[in-house]
């Protein structure tokens, strides 16, 4: 795999009140594993996701998310959610298990 990038991205969304989303969930995380950065406009990030139900405690995970971002002029453009980390390589041209970005 292509080296692991310190990076940290900020998001800004336009989520509904806390009123109106699912009350069913609690501590929902989405926490960054590996950023594949390509032309300094597109990026694919290796997301873990986590969340506890608010009533049960039961703790639910997904590893193999990811998110594509292209970038332009400081804002996401288009966003894009996988949930295949093969797929999402596939789709940027990369090899899973290739330690080489596309040219």
């Amino acid at each position: 795999m292509p080296r692991r990038l310190g990076l940290s991205l900020t998001l800004q969304t336009r989520l509904p009140p806390a009123s109106h989303r699912c009350h069913a969930w609690n501590d929902f995380r989405a926490e960054p594993e590996e950023f594949f950065i390509i032309h300094g406009e597109r990026i694919l990030v290796f997301v873990h996701n986590s969340v506890r139900g608010r009533t049960s405690g039961l703790e639910l995970e997904q590893r193999s998310v990811a998110n594509f971002f292209e970038i332009r002029d400081g804002r996401v453009t288009r966003f894009v959610l996988y949930w295949d980390r093969d797929r999402a390589l596939a789709d940027i041209g990369v090899t899973p298990g290739s330690t080489q970005l596309p040219t």
